[in-house]
């Protein structure tokens, strides 16, 4: 049986959402230290970003990192990202900063994805909510190793 080892610092909803998804699909999981990735399963880890965390994770250089640390250890990777541009600009402005528009937020957004891809060659996705970013990890997980 198939095991996603989840990252014990893992606190955003989203874990306990992947549990009970993995849960329906009779998988298992475990809470440990994954330290390069926030899921793992097999060779396969997947780092896991609201679009919040990941424009700070992207300010602050910390996502590059990540990236190139899965890189170097990881057969395959996934950055996943959840939630709407929408709602972080919302967010931006409800916090004061009214000077940054969507335009640039997605320029931003999209510039920043295709430099990953180039970069590292890992593979992106995005969902609008949490449960979708879930059900697509624990459905992946379960799909890992399989041909056809």
């Amino acid at each position: 049986m198939k095991t996603i080892l989840i990252d014990y610092r893992e606190r955003s909803g989203l874990e306990s959402l992947v549990r009970k998804n993995a849960a329906k699909c009779k998988m298992a999981t475990d809470t440990q230290e994954n330290l390069l990735a926030d899921y793992v399963c097999g060779g396969l880890g997947i780092e896991a970003k609201t679009v919040q965390d990941f424009f700070q994770s992207l300010q602050s250089g910390h996502l590059h990192n990540q990236l190139s640390n899965m890189d170097d250890n990881f057969e395959r990777y996934v950055l996943v990202i959840h939630g709407t541009l929408d709602r972080y600009v919302a967010d931006l402005r409800r916090r004061g900063n009214r000077r940054t528009t969507f335009a640039q937020v997605q320029a931003q957004f999209i510039g920043a994805l295709a430099r990953f891809d180039v970069d590292f060659d890992v593979t992106l996705m995005m969902f609008n909510t949490s449960s979708e970013a879930a059900r697509w990890i624990v459905k992946r997980c379960e799909k890992d190793g399989t041909l056809g």
